[in-house]
């Protein structure tokens, strides 16, 4: 049975800077990285500086973006929500 992709949209103040799906997502917290993938554990946390790295299914670096003043992030049920401050 194929794992079901993890769905990642990231917004900043500007708008949308990336929707769409991934295998694992990486991102900076105040509590180091975290790396998120589908079904895991429901999640809130404080975004640190640093950078996101999205990764696809040959578990590659895809897409990266840089956080320069925190924010926050929420994964739900398959879906990470990261709120960029800037």
């Amino acid at each position: 049975m194929e794992a079901k992709n993890l769905h990642i949209e990231i917004i900043s103040p500007a708008g949308i800077v990336f929707d769409g799906n991934c295998h694992m997502a990486v991102i900076p917290t105040t509590n180091g990285e975290l790396g998120i993938m589908n079904n895991f554990e429901p999640t809130l946390a404080r975004l640190s500086k640093g950078k996101i790295d999205i990764y696809n299914e040959s578990e590659k670096i895809s897409k990266h973006f840089e956080v320069t003043e925190g924010g926050f992030a929420h994964n739900v049920e398959g879906k990470l929500l990261v709120l960029l401050d800037k």
